[in-house]
């Protein structure tokens, strides 16, 4: 009877071992096809606060990158209207510059404060500015009685040459004064023994 009885309870430990290692079975078999789902799935990423603010910084960075690209491709074109708002021509090119500013002043070495003042001073490279210069007929003028005087803001800069000033007397007889475009070129100064003078062409018809 004594060894029925472990008999059974051996039987009943048994069964009770193989009915927990089917529910082991079972819920490694259920974890397993869990994992299969999520690995067959699409991965969606939620952008973070940083990543988000990255993003904005990168499209204003670009948006400032075009604008700065824009006004610097305009920047020509809004010279041009404004000059022509103006009554002025626009900045020419420097071979503009040598074909039509062909006119030389002269006697401007006496006037080279004046020039200085103008141009903002000598630099190592010289300058070339373009302005408008103001021609003035000296009817007075104790020396020449055809002498044209160029003025620019307001300040002599030198005369026309006397051939000049005949030219522009007969073109333009009946005004005492007009006005051109005017280049300032040179002045530079690069030591002691390297200066140079500033010089001033008109474009003249």
């Amino acid at each position: 009877m004594r060894n029925f009885s472990l008999l059974l309870r051996r039987s009943k430990a048994e069964t009770q071992r193989t009915q927990r290692t089917q529910r082991n079975t079972k819920s490694i078999t259920e974890l397993s096809r869990r994992q299969c789902q999520l690995t067959s799935q699409p991965i969606l990423v939620r952008p973070t606060k940083r990543v988000l603010s990255y993003m904005n910084d990168s499209n204003l960075l670009g948006w400032l990158i075009s604008v700065a690209i824009a006004v610097f491709l305009l920047r020509p074109v809004w010279r041009g209207f404004a000059a022509g708002l103006a009554g002025t021509d626009s900045e020419p090119t420097k071979s503009d510059s040598l074909r039509t500013f062909s006119t030389e002043v002269v006697g401007e070495s006496h006037y080279q404060r004046n020039l200085e003042s103008i141009t903002g001073g000598k630099t190592p490279d010289g300058v070339e500015k373009y302005l408008e210069a103001e021609l003035i007929l000296e009817d007075a003028n104790p020396h020449d009685k055809s002498a044209v005087r160029v003025d620019i803001q307001g300040k002599t800069v030198g005369y026309l040459s006397r051939e000049r000033a005949l030219q522009w007397r007969s073109s333009s007889s009946k005004l005492k004064t007009g006005k051109c475009s005017a280049v300032v070129r040179g002045g530079w100064n690069r030591g002691p023994n390297d200066q140079g003078h500033f010089g001033v062409w008109l474009k003249l018809p």
